[in-house]
């Protein structure tokens, strides 16, 4: 019985013995996990943050894109509205000629008439002057003899 005892005390030295291993590879794979852990973790951060980063890039790109559109619109417009202003300027400015020709020729008009004006004028008083003569008593009496 002795043996007994003796092997059974054998047996929960190992049992022990083999619980104190098995603690002891179970701490290590538990601190080889929660490095591997850290480690996963560590490059899903890097990942993330690099993504971040992508996306904030392409976020700024697209942003960049619609702008560069939008100032390329409005470039579009503003050629555009300048050659109808060009076109407009260009039939103003013949309607313009038009009417300077016409203004010039309503003044040469109205010089001539003047001139015609002043001339009948001159005639007019010269008539009357001839008619007040005429109508004199003593021309009328040289006449009448």
């Amino acid at each position: 019985m002795h043996q007994i005892q003796d092997d059974h005390l054998e047996l929960e030295r190992i049992l022990g013995s083999i619980d104190n291993v098995n603690n002891a590879i179970l701490q290590k794979h538990e601190a080889d996990f929660i490095e591997a852990y850290k480690d996963h973790m560590l490059k899903v951060q890097v990942e993330l943050l690099h993504f971040k980063k992508k996306s904030s890039d392409f976020f700024l790109e697209m942003k960049k894109n619609e702008k560069l559109k939008m100032l390329e619109h409005s470039v579009k417009w503003l050629r555009d509205e300048s050659v109808t202003l060009a076109s407009n300027i260009e039939e103003l400015k013949d309607a313009n000629r038009g009417l300077r020709q016409k203004l010039r020729i309503a003044a040469e008009e109205k010089e001539q008439l003047h001139d015609g004006i002043l001339s009948l004028t001159h005639h007019n008083r010269i008539l009357k002057d001839s008619v007040k003569q005429l109508k004199s008593p003593a021309l009328i009496a040289k006449y009448e003899k």
